[in-house]
């Protein structure tokens, strides 16, 4: 099922309309929520035992994949499925976060979680804390997905170095910053790849 994105909150957010936030409701927590009680409800889910899902989103969608991850999971167990639940985060906010120092994207990331009421990864806020920032940048709390999930990302997406000093891409040369972003992109890429199968 292909879920077009309409409410401008990374599939996260859970606040109704106010003055606080220009009258706009951020419902995409609800939003899956009420897909995945949709298939259940059409019969789609639990048709074969063992049966898989996977969860899958690209840019903004790929931010509310590794939102929902979890959650999804959870939600499908909770309906009586034992379905094998796996995502796909095709560029979700992965980026070398140290290296954007014109301004904090981490602590951007948690502005918009308070702005939109984003509901993060459960696992995440139960170790950190319900206040922790890292649990609103993928970048940061990766590491509290428990689900099986593949990040397709490219090393150099200018989408994401609006934080930087110096954005330009084109010089890969020895020392200049788009060489530093793809080696840290590669740094957190082969951390992921180390933490597999441990706790």
């Amino acid at each position: 099922m292909y879920v077009p994105y309409c409410s401008s909150d990374e599939h996260s957010g859970n606040k109704e309309a106010s003055e606080e936030n220009g009258n706009f409701h951020f419902n995409g927590r609800n939003i899956v929520s009420a897909i995945v009680e949709d298939l259940h409800a059409q019969g789609i889910f639990g048709q074969q035992a063992k049966s898989k899902v996977v969860l899958a989103g690209a840019s903004a969608g790929g931010a509310g994949a590794a939102r929902n991850c979890d959650f999804v999971a959870d939600k499908v167990k909770s309906l009586g499925y034992d379905s094998l639940v796996s995502c796909i985060l095709d560029g979700a906010d992965l980026e070398p976060f140290w290296m954007t120092n014109e301004c904090d994207l981490i602590e951007e990331e948690a502005y918009y979680r308070e702005f939109w009421n984003a509901q993060e990864d459960e696992t995440c806020l139960q170790i950190l804390g319900n206040n922790a920032v890292e649990c609103s940048a993928f970048s940061m709390f990766w590491p509290y997905i428990e689900l099986p999930f593949m990040v397709v990302s490219s090393e150099a997406d200018p989408v994401v170095h609006f934080c930087a000093d110096d954005p330009s891409l084109g010089n890969n040369s020895e020392g200049s910053f788009g060489r530093q972003w793809r080696e840290g992109m590669v740094q957190l890429g082969l951390e992921m790849v180390a933490s597999n199968g441990t706790d």
